[in-house]
């Protein structure tokens, strides 16, 4: 995992032009090869034992092959479709759009992105108690959270401790 008092370091000595009303970031090369690899090896297991069943007319072996094949293609859809748009007014990722005005808080941590993994994220606390957690395994992470910074001000906080 990056350094992070490097991150933090580099976040506060990079500067950012906010010129432009709306910005997309989706999920970095590196972490999109980690998973697609893993995801495309489930697929080519799957596939060989849905083959192998065909052949031999194993039918539950053929149902879990499926199913596997199918897992594989849900979960890589939905990691190549992970994907931060920041609007003037409106940061939107999945099914969630905040409101800018209406963040309480937003802070720079490393959190818990998952049931088993923890990483860089922005946990991010509406005014009206909801906390959402984004995962920060995005190209160009100190760019979105500096523009982030400069649109939402004071609210913007770093944990320093991580």
């Amino acid at each position: 995992m990056y350094n992070w008092k490097n991150y933090v370091n580099d976040f506060k000595n990079s500067e950012v032009s906010d010129d432009r009303d709306k910005y997309s970031f989706g999920l970095s090369y590196t972490y999109l090869l980690r998973t697609g690899f893993f995801f495309l090896a489930i697929l080519v297991l799957g596939g060989i034992a849905l083959t192998d069943s065909l052949k031999n007319h194993y039918n539950i072996k053929m149902v879990i092959s499926i199913l596997l094949i199918l897992y594989a293609v849900i979960s890589l859809g939905r990691t190549l479709a992970y994907r931060i748009t920041l609007d003037r007014e409106i940061l939107k990722y999945g099914k969630h759009r905040i409101k800018l005005t209406e963040i309480k808080s937003a802070t720079l941590t490393i959190g818990r992105i998952s049931a088993s993994r923890v990483g860089r994220a922005l946990e991010i606390i509406s005014n009206d108690k909801k906390e959402y957690i984004l995962n920060l395994n995005i190209n160009h992470s100190i760019k979105f959270l500096k523009i982030l910074e400069k649109r939402i001000g004071k609210k913007f906080l770093i944990n320093e401790e991580g």
